[in-house]
């Protein structure tokens, strides 16, 4: 029993790494789709991800496990590599006016004033 859930263990992690591959391809295709994906989840996952390795080796040492979860660190490694791909070819498509709003500014010929304005300062003055 324990050989039978230590391959269905093996062989889920090998096909859960398939799965970033439709997202990874995507991202590769379409910078512009990365703008929807959560960079902080993944930098978190990754992170987590460190930490199972270390524990596969350290503390488990089950070679089936190891694999598993380096292969899930290094799917997701491209998948954080994608994503920062992504957005640095974004930052050099969009035109660099695009970050600040443009505004168009009009100065109007300053008005004269009224006469009553103009005895109005003249007494302010005296």
């Amino acid at each position: 029993m324990e050989h039978l859930l230590t391959a269905t263990y093996s062989l889920g992690g090998i096909v859960a790494a398939f799965f970033h591959l439709p997202q990874l391809r995507r991202l590769w295709t379409d910078p512009q789709s990365g703008k929807g994906i959560a960079g902080a989840s993944w930098c978190g996952w990754f992170v987590i991800s460190c930490n199972s390795v270390a524990y596969a080796i350290l503390v488990n040492g089950d070679p089936a496990l190891i694999w598993m979860n380096v292969l899930n660190l290094c799917c997701q490694a491209c998948m954080l590599a994608c994503m920062f791909r992504a957005a640095r070819l974004r930052r050099r498509s969009e035109p660099a006016a695009a970050s600040a709003p443009s505004v168009t500014v009009r100065l109007l010929p300053r008005p004269q004033p009224t006469p009553a304005q103009q005895a109005l300062v003249r007494l302010r003055a005296a």
